[in-house]
This record gives structure tokens, sequence and C-alpha cells, in this order.
């Protein structure tokens, strides 16, 4: 195929999360992943704390047209940036996301906002043991749980984190909504979403798919990680979406 595909990775993730679906995607594709910010080593020399700074640095390292695969948060900074930079992207693959995470109301956003400020003062206090608990939360009612569980405690290093830069991007997802912006996008959009993820509802992933006159392709059986338990299967449908 010869495309260039994007990954940006969901909150307190490392880039090693993608490995199944990296595999699985194959067929020539060049795939880069940019490390978040909360990494040491991350490309981007910016905090997530000057969001626009950071997208500008972000843009500044793609070098031609882009289909971006964006799990999670990283469909906030997928938004963020072809807004602000439309012609270096394509295409965005949303999987397990949402413009808006976190309201008051619940309205159409993905997660409970009672339960993610009592996660924020678990994480002020206690940041390890809040990364280690989202971990539990991510592969809940998953089919394949317990696998992707094991996955998960192998690929995450939380002593390489920035537990600082970490808690900004927990700010971000409580305080960013973007829902007018993915509606006013140029490229191309489309969504992947688990049936059974217990960290984003499915029903703010059909309602983004709504607004944005986008196709949802839904993973049965699938929860927070479809592209770890399921990495052929969301593979395909991302091919679908990005290149056919």
């Amino acid at each position: 195929m010869g495309k260039d595909i994007l990954l940006l990775t969901g909150w307190g993730a490392t880039c090693t999360v993608w490995e199944p679906i990296i595999s699985a995607l194959g067929d020539g594709c060049q795939i880069n992943c940019t490390k978040p910010s909360w990494l040491k080593g991350a490309e981007v020399d910016s905090t997530l704390s000057d969001i626009d700074g950071y997208i500008e640095k972000l843009a500044a390292n793609i070098t031609m047209p882009t289909n971006i695969v964006a799990w999670s948060m990283g469909g906030l900074l997928a938004i963020k940036l072809a807004v602000r930079f439309p012609r270096v992207v394509e295409n965005i693959c949303f999987i397990s996301s949402t413009p808006k995470f976190v309201c008051a109301g619940n309205k159409n956003s993905g997660i409970d906002y009672q339960w993610f400020n009592q996660f924020l003062k678990q994480y002020q206090s206690q940041p390890v043991t809040a990364l280690k608990k989202f971990l539990t939360l991510q592969v809940k009612n998953d089919a394949a749980a317990k696998e992707c569980l094991r996955f998960l405690k192998r690929v995450y290093d939380f002593e390489s984190y920035d537990l600082v830069e970490c808690g900004i991007g927990l700010r971000l997802l409580q305080q960013l909504n973007l829902s007018e912006e993915l509606t006013m996008l140029k490229c191309k959009t489309s969504f992947i979403h688990g049936s059974s993820d217990a960290v984003v509802n499915l029903q703010s992933a059909q309602y983004a798919a709504y607004i944005s006159n986008s196709p949802l392709s839904i993973i049965s059986g699938a929860g927070h990680t479809p592209h770890v338990s399921q990495p052929e299967a969301v593979a395909r449908i991302i091919k679908h979406y990005l290149f056919e």
C-alpha cells in the first residue's frame, strides 16, 4: 500500500501498546508512533500544558500527509492537529475515542463524571497506584481480559514516566470538548469501538460518529483496547476505512 500511518496513543500508555496492531497492519505501510510527552525521550519537545505549542511541534515532525490512527486521548490530539494543520492529515480513524471525555452532566461524554473526579483525586495522591488501576479498567469486560492485562503489564514501564506531565494529560481529558471541531474537519473520519468498553462508553462514540457523519464499527466482546484483544479484526477495519 505504501501509506503513511501515524499512531497516537492514549493517556498513560506507551508506544509498545501498538505492537499487536502494527504486526497485523503490515502490507508495506510506513508506520510511526509519536512517543507521548509523559515518557522520557519523547520526540515532541513540548508539554501538554501548552497544547497549541505541542500540536505545532507534532506537526513539524510530519513530513508528508499522513493517516492517523488515534486511540482514546490520542483522538483529541488528532482533532487539534487536523484543525490547525489540515494539509498534513488525510484520514483519522478513532479507536475507543470521543471528542468529549468528561462532562458534569455526562451528556454525550465518554467517561462518568463522578468516577473521573474520584480517579483524578487518586492520581494526585497515588499516581502509580492509579495508573495500575487504569490498566485493569481498560481490559474490563473484554473477552480476552486476562491476556490483554498480561500484555499491558509487560509493555507499561511506570518508572520511565514523568508523572507530572501525565497528570497534565489527565486534566486535558477533563477540560477539552472538541465536538464542534470534529464536525469541522476536512479529512475523512471513522470510528472503531469495543462493545464492552468500560472506560469510554459506546454511546459517546455513536454520538461522535453521528455528528461527524462518520462510519462506526463496533468490535463485539472488546473493551477499551480492541487493537490489543482483536488486532487482526481492527487492522482489517482500519485498512478499509483509510485506504478503500
